[in-house]
């Protein structure tokens, strides 16, 4: 298993699924297969991207996005807390 030829040689986790088997413990997580698709490249990352914006999943990257998606979702998403760090230092 990657995890393990990787858990000793490198000091930050490679994948994100290397916090929950840290935390749980490898033996205890498992990899779901959510659904069976067949098509082309292009289609089969479109769809994980749906997956991964329906689901709560360690996958949190969606691999269609371009670093403008990136920078507009997060400041969507970390606005308050924005708001709150300036009025802090004003």
């Amino acid at each position: 298993m990657l995890y393990l030829i990787l858990k000793d040689t490198t000091k930050e986790p490679v994948m994100r699924s290397f916090l929950l088997y840290d935390e749980y413990g490898h033996e205890n997580c498992e990899i779901e297969l959510k659904e069976r698709y067949g098509c082309d490249k292009e289609d089969l990352l479109r769809r994980e991207g749906e997956h991964i914006k329906k689901n709560e999943c360690v996958n949190r990257c969606l691999t269609r996005r371009t670093r403008k998606d990136h920078a507009t979702m997060y400041r969507q998403e970390n606005s308050e807390k924005a708001k709150e760090c300036q009025n802090n230092t004003i």
